[in-house]
């Protein structure tokens, strides 16, 4: 598979490194690279790919097979297009787009020309949420009946808010561990560093099928970075933390055939949970996120992050946006 890379900034040179492992472990061949900046074209090199300043001219020249799309979001109708007409199988960094209706020019490109579309909603691929994932599968954890997750601290994005560059990760989480879809949403917001105009911190509330509630925390004022996200269920209570890619598992006591007590001081003394750290072998998301794409395009096996989830999960952002502009309770 000849894959090459369009946009070599702060996510871009990441997908050039990994890439470079595929290629070195044998899935890939790392042939190209493109971006407008021709001081990118030292870093290019580094990693045994050729440069180009013109991505058009990449795509014209190289017959690649995949390529990772990882330009500022504005641009990521264009250069997919581009992309797809040629087609090249693409993975596009999330969002897909600001714009519901430019996501669905791209989905609808993809399938007039019949090329595979992955959105990098990185966090699925984070072994805490895929260890996770299989608990919830095979029943440990219960009937799952609530989420709630803290995305706190991040880098700046004067042109995007929170709820799109941040709660992004926690919604879409939350669509993939459960398989259920959002009935209603409302949020609060506040905008308070200088010289941002979107929300930078917001608090989303959503019931979902079977009436599962789930409450995303976001925040880039928050001095320190936190990514945490607790299920609870029936049987079990779960805690993950993306940042060390660690799992804690909690028995309910629910388990226990208890909903109730006498007093806190007969829960403490006959109710005694289970608690343990699940051993998870540690790896980097976005490894796995290529790799998967590489394998769904050569195998032809389905995609994880398809761009049909993309674009429901951008529908609930957008709701939660409108939401908390005007004060109301949104269905879907």
């Amino acid at each position: 598979m000849r894959v090459g890379v369009i946009g070599i900034g702060y996510i871009g040179v990441h997908h050039l490194r990994n890439f470079r492992r595929l290629n070195d472990e044998g899935y890939v061949e790392l042939v190209s690279a493109a971006d407008v900046d021709t001081s990118k074209k030292s870093i290019v090199e580094k990693y045994g790919a050729k440069y180009y300043s013109d991505y058009r001219e990449m795509l014209d020249k190289e017959s690649l097979d995949i390529v990772s799309i990882a330009v500022p979001t504005r641009l990521h109708r264009d250069v997919a297009i581009e992309a797809i007409r040629r087609q090249v199988n693409i993975l596009i960094e999330k969002p897909i787009s600001y714009s519901l209706k430019e996501a669905n020019e791209i989905r609808d490109e993809s399938k007039k020309y019949n090329v595979k579309v992955m959105v990098g909603h990185i966090e699925r691929f984070n072994p805490a949420v895929l260890r996770l994932k299989e608990i919830i599968d095979k029943g440990e954890l219960g009937e799952v009946i609530s989420l709630s997750s803290r995305r706190l601290g991040g880098p700046r994005i004067v042109d995007c808010g929170v709820i799109l560059d941040l709660a992004i990760h926690d919604v879409d989480v939350m669509l993939y561990l459960t398989g259920k879809k959002i009935k209603q949403i409302y949020s609060s917001a506040l905008t308070r560093l200088p010289e941002v105009t979107n929300e930078d911190y917001a608090v989303i509330t959503m019931l979902l099928d079977d009436d599962v509630i789930g409450r995303v925390e976001v925040s880039r004022i928050t001095p320190v970075k936190i990514r945490e996200l607790d299920i609870a269920g029936t049987r079990s209570y779960a805690r993950i933390n993306y940042l060390d890619q660690t799992v804690r598992f909690i028995e309910s006591f629910l388990k226990a055939g208890r909903a109730s007590w006498k007093d806190f001081r007969e829960f403490v003394s006959k109710f005694r949970p289970e608690e343990r750290t699940l051993e998870i072998e540690r790896e980097e998301p976005l490894y796995l996120e290529l790799k998967s794409f590489v394998e769904s395009v050569s195998l032809n096996k389905p995609i994880i992050s398809s761009i049909d989830e993309s674009i429901y999960t951008m529908k609930v952002l957008w709701a939660a946006i409108e939401s908390y502009k005007e004060n109301k309770v949104i269905s879907l």
